[in-house]
């Protein structure tokens, strides 16, 4: 299993609530699955993931959890770049507000526990792409 983007990091442990979880994308494999369920371009992320100036996350509701339905893209201080559904479709109101919810508790993990250049490049040297 090839592990990509900031693995160590509290900002990647599984959120859930009564509707949605999400979760980091960790292989290459789960890039892949992604952009094939969701017809968009994922799976050229993972650079900009071993990079650090991306962090990939699938969101995917309650009852189908292996089921692609968002990819939420955040910046590693925390910040929302993109959330797009199916064919690239903008959030819905409740997919808005879970991720809203959860940027807020991401912030707050990465408060206290900042990521640090030491640790983006200890992930990059423990990767291989392609592989």
């Amino acid at each position: 299993e090839i592990l990509i983007g900031l693995v160590g990091s509290e900002m990647c442990k599984e959120t859930e609530d009564k509707k949605f979880i999400i979760r980091p994308l960790r292989t290459i494999q789960d890039f892949v699955n992604e952009s094939n369920k969701l017809d968009h371009c994922v799976k050229t992320y993972t650079k900009r993931c071993v990079e650090g100036t991306a962090n990939i996350f699938g969101l995917r509701k309650i009852d189908e959890p292996d089921e692609p339905y968002f990819t939420v893209n955040i910046s590693s201080d925390g910040r929302l770049i993109e959330n797009h559904g199916l064919h690239n479709v903008l959030p819905t109101s409740e997919v808005k507000a879970f991720v809203d919810k959860w940027l807020k508790i991401v912030t707050k993990r990465l408060e206290k526990e900042p990521i640090d250049a030491s640790e983006k490049e200890e992930t990059k040297q423990n990767i291989r792409i392609g592989a």
